[in-house]
């Protein structure tokens, strides 16, 4: 989570001959990274981002303003990774409805991006919250570990 997810970014750009998947969660690049990310192969990534954070801005920091270094919004990062692993859009779902979710006052969406030609997923789940690991309509946990299996080999 958060420079956790960063470097979950970096690990799938430079090392994906040792990882299989990665999993970043309130995390972005930084554009240093996104210059220079070379992965041997596709990489499935599941992520997770508030349109709240107010910690890794969902919409990016490129004039630096934090002094963190720039860094592009999600939209952006994930964009990366669609054309990184030709995928395109398949699904874009509004979860507003799940059972507990609408009491909440939060709005949750996924968007899988997905092949014909290949497995390596891209899926993004954007809450309306800020920079949190769970929430209580999803089970991040077990739904990081359920897309990770599907690449165990």
């Amino acid at each position: 989570m958060s420079n956790g997810g960063d470097m979950s970014y970096l690990l799938a750009c430079t090392s994906s001959d040792m990882f299989q998947a990665v999993a970043p969660i309130a995390g972005s690049m930084m554009q240093t990274t996104v210059d220079t990310c070379k992965p041997e192969g596709a990489m499935p990534i599941f992520a997770v981002h508030g349109k709240a954070d107010n910690v890794t801005y969902f919409d990016g920091d490129m004039a630096n303003k934090d002094e963190w270094g720039p860094y592009p919004g999600i939209p952006a990062v994930i964009e990366h990774w669609v054309d990184l692993n030709a995928v395109e859009i398949s699904k874009q779902v509004d979860l507003d409805n799940i059972t507990n979710f609408t009491a909440s006052n939060e709005a949750l969406s996924f968007d899988r991006y997905l092949s014909e030609t290949s497995d390596h997923e891209v899926w993004l789940y954007i809450h309306s919250g800020g920079h949190d690991w769970s929430l209580k309509e999803l089970d991040t946990s077990s739904e990081i570990w359920s897309f990770f299996t599907r690449y165990i080999n």
